[in-house]
């Protein structure tokens, strides 16, 4: 039915920056992310991009115009035919992550009713631990997917 595979999708990564589409770009980025020859560079054309995600032209451009307004991704044309080469800012992603994270656990909790307060630090505790043990497991596959290619 359908010809690509599936890709993740973080839900806390989409309310993190604020974007479903955003996320979806970004953890495709990180997938591909030291894959390539190129350990620190790795490209995508808008074509493999829209392939990959389902995002138009115009929805990869203005994603990656706010990625890089965020300073977590770099992007140059490089290349003949020339292609989009990005570079992600992973300590910036680590740290973007972890303060939008605690932003979100600071809401005004006076608005909220105490049993709505107690579910909502709950589960934004929940979520950060998700979210670390899925980059974390993330982290983990690229290294094992990296040892794989290089052992041929």
């Amino acid at each position: 039915m359908f010809q690509q595979k599936p890709i993740a999708y973080s839900a806390g990564l989409a309310h993190s920056l604020g974007s479903v589409e955003s996320s979806i770009l970004l953890g495709q980025l990180l997938y591909w992310n030291g894959l390539g020859r190129d350990k620190v560079w790795s490209f995508k054309t808008i074509a493999e991009m829209k392939l990959e995600t389902g995002l138009s032209r115009s929805q990869q451009e203005r994603v990656i115009g706010q990625l890089k307004s965020l300073g977590l991704i770099e992007v140059v044309r490089k290349s003949i035919p020339a292609k989009r080469h990005f570079k992600l800012n992973v300590q910036k992603i680590e740290n973007y992550l972890a303060s939008s994270l605690q932003e979100t656990s600071k809401l005004e909790s006076d608005e909220l009713s105490a049993t709505d307060a107690q579910n909502l630090k709950a589960t934004t505790k929940s979520n950060q631990r998700n979210t670390s043990k899925g980059y974390q497991d993330f982290l983990r596959k690229r290294e094992e997917l990296k040892r794989r290619l290089q052992n041929g």
